[in-house]
């Protein structure tokens, strides 16, 4: 943790972190969800099956955090500030040249591929940092922050709508490339930290009840487990050791930090299905598309709510870590098995507020859990891997759960059943104790 009497911890830069994380969230989810509404029409423009395209814009998720392992590594090797410049120039001229693509490879190679693994040079570092430069106000900040995601979800259904209304998918592609330039400031702002981390701050009294992750020995300065080598070991022996300490494999001797990774599993292929397909979805109840994205913009802003709700009770030690995932566990699932009676907007707009709302809080715990349990040297790596075994998992939704939806004659049978599907991986969540 940061050096006691730090004048950078809570305080002076820390807020220009956090800006560049409010950023990078609000645009990374402004795309996504600017992708899936011009689905239908990239299926049309195509004249390909839905889940082929759905398929891609989950494929965006899936890539930012497959890379999140390697971009661990390079976050605590490389100066971040040039990482978040060179993902947020390739993040612009992907999506601008997709503008001009010709068949699904294309799109999926610049939407997909590119774009994908850029947002990750800005995600990890930024996510890493945060937690670096804030303590006291470390579970609000993060609300905050995670609640960017949310503005950028409502915001941006809609104006994706007008753009495509007006200048067509193409132009709606051009528009939104430049608007992702904004995100060279973001990487601009990720000013390296000037010093070690190896003191014990508030957050500590959350660590000791869980089982930390490379914990650091003050009177050696090495860490234990892979780092703490026997002398007798041979050179080959240390080379492994050396190269496991690099990619921070040793995270996974950890129950704690697996635990993390498959809760973040379960409520993010369960997010990434509401994202991909919430659209279509309602179109397929017979909503109009300016009402689906209507409804995506209110959960959105529940969503946000989410995000920040559990603050004061967390703050206050009203509820715990455990206590909060167990609630929105139980809230999200309870929300998607009601979808199957909802046909009306007044019940699909109050299911989906309460699933989306009860996703974002869980997202935001998440994170103060994983802060809780690793060791401030080892968080970039954490962050990345967490990130690239939910991306590994998320294809599930978009692939699996896209063509069981819309390669079936009773596509409004099998969708509800989709949605019991997701409520049964988000039920796992809340029986796993964490």
């Amino acid at each position: 943790m940061p050096k006691k009497g730090n004048s950078n911890v809570d305080t002076g830069w820390a807020w220009m972190i956090m800006v560049s994380c409010c950023i990078t969230l609000f645009l990374y989810e402004a795309t996504w969800k600017s992708l899936a509404v011009l689905l239908p029409t990239l299926k049309e423009q195509f004249d390909t099956h839905t889940w082929v395209i759905g398929t891609m814009v989950t494929l965006f998720a899936s890539f930012r955090e497959l890379g999140g392992p390697i971009v661990g590594i390079l976050a605590s090797k490389i100066d971040n500030r040039l990482l978040g410049i060179v993902g947020g120039t390739l993040i612009w001229l992907s999506i601008m040249c997709s503008s001009f693509a010709t068949n699904v490879y294309e799109l999926v190679g610049l939407l997909s591929i590119i774009n994908g693994i850029s947002f990750t040079l800005l995600w990890v570092p930024s996510l890493a940092m945060l937690a670096v430069y804030f303590d006291k106000y470390y579970t609000l900040v993060l609300g905050i922050v995670y609640a960017s995601c949310s503005l950028g979800l409502m915001v941006f259904a809609p104006v994706t709508q007008f753009f495509l209304a007006t200048y067509g998918w193409r132009g709606a592609l051009l528009l939104l490339g430049g608007i992702n330039l904004h995100l060279l400031i973001s990487g601009i702002l990720l000013r390296q930290p000037k010093y070690d981390f190896t003191t014990t701050t508030k957050i500590d009294n959350l660590r000791n009840s869980y089982s930390p992750v490379c914990q650091n020995d003050d009177d050696n300065n090495e860490a234990f487990g892979w780092q703490n080598q026997p002398l007798n070991h041979s050179n080959f022996e240390r080379g492994i050791y050396a190269l496991v300490n690099l990619a921070g494999l040793d995270l996974f001797t950890n129950s704690s930090f697996l635990v993390c990774c498959i809760v973040t599993v379960c409520f993010a292929s369960t997010f990434t299905g509401w994202i991909v397909y919430f659209i279509p979805h309602c179109l397929v109840k017979g909503l109009s598309p300016y009402e689906a994205s209507f409804l995506a913009t209110a959960a959105g802003f529940s969503n946000l709510i989410g995000h920040i709700i559990y603050v004061p009770f967390l703050s206050r030690d009203l509820i715990s870590v455990r206590g909060g995932l167990y609630i929105s566990g139980t809230v999200a699932t309870i929300a998607l098995l009601a979808d199957r009676f909802t046909s009306t907007i007044p019940t699909i707009f109050i299911a989906n507020i309460i699933l989306t709302a009860a996703t974002g809080a869980a997202y935001s715990l998440c994170d103060v859990y994983l802060k809780s349990i690793v060791d401030p040297n080892s968080l970039a790596k954490a962050i990345g891997w967490r990130m690239g075994i939910s991306g590994a998992l998320r294809k599930i939704p978009g692939f699996v759960v896209g063509k069981w939806v819309y390669t079936v004659a009773d596509a409004g049978i099998l969708e509800r059943g989709t949605h019991y599907t997701r409520s049964y991986r988000v039920a796992l969540v809340r029986n796993m104790g964490v």
